[in-house]
């Protein structure tokens, strides 16, 4: 709000914001074939969708905190500035845990409870596309201190 309005001939999605959403959707993209590859190796087809429904979960929600800012990094915006944030992202968590957990909901999904040792394997997995747009806009960031200086 504190920026002056876009300019009306300018796109809705310029070609800045089509570069974060290739670049979000591509690490997400890969992350999940990636887990529900990783699953199917290390046992079946209900447990790699599992893997793979919990990693979509989770990188989500790790995105939605990344996402607040184009150009300002989570952690400078920091995890906490936004108390509704905290709670839909905790009520979130706990309906993916019932959605596997509970025995009515996990059959009625088709999923299957996982084992400690799996949600080690989810959570880098979970985090790869947060980590995608984080590193874009510090590359971002070094860009344009590195142009400022060359001016």
């Amino acid at each position: 709000m504190s920026r002056p309005p876009r300019p009306t001939q300018e796109p809705i999605i310029d070609r800045k914001m089509l570069l974060g959403f290739l670049v979000q959707s591509s690490a997400l993209a890969g992350s999940i074939l990636g887990i529900f590859a990783l699953g199917l190796y290390q046992s079946d087809a209900q447990v790699a969708g599992t893997m793979a429904f919990a990693t979509l979960v989770l990188a989500e929600l790790f995105r939605a905190y990344s996402v607040r800012s184009e150009e300002i990094p989570v952690l400078q915006l920091g995890w906490h500035s936004n108390r509704f944030m905290q709670g839909a992202v905790m009520s979130s968590v706990a309906l993916l845990l019932l959605v596997l957990y509970l025995p009515g909901l996990s059959t009625a999904f088709g999923m299957n409870g996982l084992p400690l040792d799996r949600w080690m394997v989810i959570l880098p997995f979970a985090l790869i596309p947060m980590l995608a747009t984080e590193s874009r806009k510090m590359i971002r960031q070094a860009w344009r201190r590195r142009t400022q200086v060359q001016q």
